[in-house]
């Protein structure tokens, strides 16, 4: 085989593979759901509000940020709120809410249970398919 036809096969197969590879990491992508939030443990609590919420729990995670057109913006979800349920289970880390998140399907509703300013709440939040920054 002569070298412009190897040389031809290669550029095909690599395009073909790429383009392999950006489908399935948009499918990978999309079918996580996504909540538009930052966690963090709540040690990283501000003092002030730390004193406010430690009789109520050690258990959950505090929201660190909420992005704009994010489901956790849609549902109200704001700077501080401390997440102790995602539907029945009680939350402990954020990556046990990861966890949980991910066992849910874009488009799925959850019932989030916070406190915000010390008084309980339930939130419903529907999830989205999760935005892939790289193939924007």
């Amino acid at each position: 085989m002569p070298f412009k036809k190897k040389h031809t096969l290669l550029i095909v197969f690599c395009t073909v593979y790429s383009f392999m590879y950006l489908q399935a990491k948009a499918q990978n992508a999309s079918s996580k759901p996504y909540l538009g939030a930052t966690l963090a443990i709540l040690d990283s609590l501000p003092v002030a509000l730390k004193k406010t919420y430690q009789p109520i729990s050690k258990n959950g995670v505090t929201i660190q940020k909420v992005f704009e057109d994010s489901p956790a913006k849609k549902a109200g979800l704001e700077v501080h709120d401390i997440i102790q349920k995602l539907n029945d289970s009680t939350i402990i880390n954020p990556r046990q809410f990861v966890d949980l998140l991910w066992t849910y399907k874009a488009g799925e509703q959850i019932n989030l249970t916070l406190y915000r300013n010390g008084k309980k709440m339930v939130k419903p939040v529907k999830l989205m398919a999760k935005p892939d920054t790289e193939l924007r």
